[in-house]
């Protein structure tokens, strides 16, 4: 077996000589301590040069975890996520994770890696840990020896597994290379080799298997042939050989960097500078960079002009001896820092008060920006606020996270001492309701600078909204406006749509509207049973309800319990006598409960699936139970077959996945369980199910709604005498 070295990415978070250039980046570690990470990616391939762009989106897709005994403590999306001075931990043993790229089933471009690094902090340390990312998919090459050519023409490779495949062929580059994520239970890598014969006697074919291919793993295919031409072409002639070859090893590297860091020294950039005409404090900002700065810019012609200097702004590192002077005798000057054991470099920028106290009123925009050796840009605005108004309204932004259907949070910032009580006013726009709400002052009193906020009930979906910030008897300047999310519902929330299609299977959608609910039915079809119908002698309102029914269905004496269930997804086909559902659909609302008419009548469970070992939590002769469950998820998928979805349920046995409420993807969830008669025997009843958000600062992206006579259904236990009405759901917000 051939031994081949690999070279790396290096993925470098600024670290611990980030720490030593001044008492403002040293802080005392309180009896905790920092670890610095040193994140590498072992690739498979050597690359001389990279460019920036690209570097930039590796770092930006990299997710970083460090776990302790009690689980997750930090995440960070993105290597320039993971904070400058190192992260700060509590002593105890730790884990960090890391993983970056695209994870997707065959490609040719798209690789996805992999990295874990045990760990240990201890009281007042400061530890660097290399984390080494190895690439998680199995990688395949190939090549066409001398001679193949002699008695194929027009070959055609194709490599995969059931979840994707690729095809080399003319078309493809001859250094490609192609990347499989495998499954825990798809391991193999099964190809087809097809070419057409020169000597025109037909289509040559040979078929191979690559056995539990692994990650980290390149399998080089060579396609020979031997010389001998003899009628007819055999597989004994033309032999596919594959050389194995582990990417654990690193020889080369390359840095990806994050980008320079930008931040106001004992105070947040982002938030304006208040004071008042000749009288501004003044402050620090520090850039920093993981390689060498090539220049830092500072604009703002407000500022040059009040000094008393031409131009827009200066660079700091170029700017003429004679300039630098003027600065400093105005009051801006710059410490440089560097580190002789690295790249690190780092700049104090400072304006003194003089220099801002100087600055008109309105708005001053100070823009840093900074640029590394590698062409990574970052910039940053200082904002100093000169103004006589005691309060402002801070913008909204469309889409803002703290923006509901029915409820806004809201905030304002002080811009002069002596504020007692401040609020706001709203109303709907262009109307004259305006509502006042007061935020609760803090204990001792407001101060410049503070923020204060409060939460706007009561309001109308999909509406927009003025509102202004008032402090004792004085209102802010200026108006900031938002726009409430809609009331979103799902469709055919009343189940009036029902068809049947080509196949004979019952859908629960009217014909020619889009899938938006399904149900097993197309699985029990072939057991000629039908489990989810419309029901119009017991319904809520409309024409139908939906009647779920617990069955066994059987075919020949041959088949299996299949639960009475609705779901808002697609039945994706039947693995044998299995399966395989998409759960989800796109939805961006963010309801606080769901309402729906129910009737439920459960029987005594009569069938264990072969499977289940407890894992269902019945026993024959308990009585069944039904359930009812709505999650809203982000925007990751899943993928099966080619098939990709929030999530895919298989209920096969070898292959089972089932939903989980505790899935990353779940953002918010509810349910209710029905362990008895729920409903009048000729109606329904109206149940409400709060909805838990385990996530707030992500919006939703899908949603999922379920409901089963028999919760035990994946495992094909339950009840065939359970059976569930549902009708008319209705999203709270």
């Amino acid at each position: 077996m051939k031994k081949i070295f690999y070279s790396t990415v290096a993925l470098l978070a600024m670290g611990a000589a980030l720490t030593g250039c001044s008492d403002d980046f040293s802080p005392n570690l309180g009896g905790e301590g920092v670890v610095y990470l040193k994140t590498k990616v072992s690739t498979d391939v050597k690359v001389i040069s990279r460019a920036a762009a690209e570097n930039a989106e590796l770092a930006a897709q990299t997710t970083i975890w460090i776990s302790g005994s009690k689980g997750a403590v930090r995440k960070y999306n993105g290597i320039d996520e993971v904070p400058a001075d190192g992260i700060r931990l509590v002593a105890g043993n730790y884990v960090a994770e890391a993983w970056t790229g695209d994870s997707v089933a065959a490609s040719f471009d798209k690789r996805w890696f992999k990295g874990r690094e045990e760990f240990t902090i201890t009281d007042n340390s400061r530890t660097q840990v290399e984390l080494v990312c190895y690439i998680a998919n199995s990688v395949v090459s190939l090549t066409y020896e001398d001679g193949v050519a002699d008695v194929l023409t027009d070959c055609k490779f194709e490599i995969g597994h059931n979840g994707g495949k690729l095809t080399f062929d003319e078309t493809t580059p001859a250094d490609a290379k192609g990347y499989f994520m495998m499954s825990s239970y798809d391991k193999d890598l099964t190809y087809t080799l097809t070419g057409t014969r020169v000597d025109g006697k037909g289509t040559f074919t040979k078929t191979g298997v690559i056995k539990d291919a692994k990650p980290t793993t390149e399998y080089a295919i060579h396609v020979k042939h031997d010389g001998t031409v003899v009628e007819p072409i055999g597989g004994a002639f033309i032999t596919i050989e594959v050389d194995e070859t582990p990417l654990a090893e690193i020889t080369d590297t390359f840095e990806l960097t994050a980008a320079p860091l930008i931040k106001g020294i004992g105070f947040d950039i982002d938030k304006p500078i208040v004071g008042s005409e000749g009288a501004v404090d003044g402050h620090s900002i520090w850039v920093a960079g993981t390689v060498n700065l090539s220049d830092v810019d500072v604009t703002c012609p407000e500022l040059m002009s009040a000094l008393g200097l031409t131009g827009d702004g200066f660079e700091l590192f170029h700017v003429t001896d004679q300039f630098k002077a003027s600065l400093n005798a105005a009051g801006v000057s710059w410490i440089n820092f560097t580190h002789e054991d690295s790249d690190y470099q780092e700049v104090k920028l400072i304006f003194s008060d003089a220099a801002l106290s100087r600055l008109p009123k309105g708005d001053n925009q100070i823009v840093i920006a900074a640029k590394d050796a590698d062409g990574r840009i970052s910039s940053a605005t200082m904002t100093v606020k000169i103004t006589d108004a005691q309060v402002e309204t801070v913008p909204v932004a469309d889409g803002a996270l703290s923006t509901y259907a029915t409820s806004a949070t809201v905030s304002g910032r002080i811009l002069k001492d002596g504020v007692t009580r401040a609020g706001f006013k709203y109303a709907p726009a262009g109307t004259s309701n305006w509502q006042t709400v007061w935020a609760a002052a803090p204990a001792a009193g407001y101060s410049v600078g503070d923020e204060f906020s409060a939460e706007l009930t009561g309001l109308t979906p999909a509406t927009r909204y003025e509102v202004r910030a008032i402090a004792d008897d004085a209102e802010a300047p200026a108006v900031t406006t938002f726009t409430t999310e809609a009331a979103f519902q799902v469709e055919n929330a009343g189940f009036e749509g029902w068809s049947t299609d080509g196949n004979g299977v019952q859908r629960l959608y009217a014909s020619g509207a889009s899938t938006f609910w399904d149900s097993g039915n197309e699985g029990a079809k072939k057991a000629g049973a039908v489990l989810t119908t419309p029901d119009s002698s017991i319904k809520h309102s409309g024409n139908y309800s939906a009647k779920l029914e617990s069955k066994k269905a059987s075919i020949m004496g041959i088949g299996k319990f299949a639960a009475g269930n609705a779901f808002i997804g697609q039945y994706l086909k039947t693995d044998g006598m299995d399966g395989i559902l998409g759960w989800g659909r796109p939805f961006t609302g963010r309801p606080k409960a769901m309402k729906i008419w129910v009737r439920y009548r459960n029987g005594a469970v009569d069938e264990i699936g072969k499977d289940d070992g407890g894992a269902s939590g019945f026993s024959k002769g308990d009585m069944d139970k039904g359930i009812i469950y709505i999650a809203l998820c982000d925007n990751s998928k899943m993928t099966v077959d080619s098939y990709s979805w929030p999530c895919i349920v298989q209920t096969k046995t070898a292959k089972r996945h089932l939903f989980s409420k505790n899935d990353a993807n779940v953002l918010a969830y509810g349910e209710k369980i029905f362990d008895g008669n729920v409903g009048p025997d000729n109606g329904l009843v109206e149940i409400e199910i709060p909805i838990t958000y385990n996530r707030t600062d992500v919006r939703p992206s899908n949603i999922m709604i379920v409901a089963s006579a028999s919760k035990g259904g994946d495992y094909y236990t339950g009840s065939t005498s359970s059976v569930m009405h549902i009708d008319d759901i209705e999203l709270v917000y």
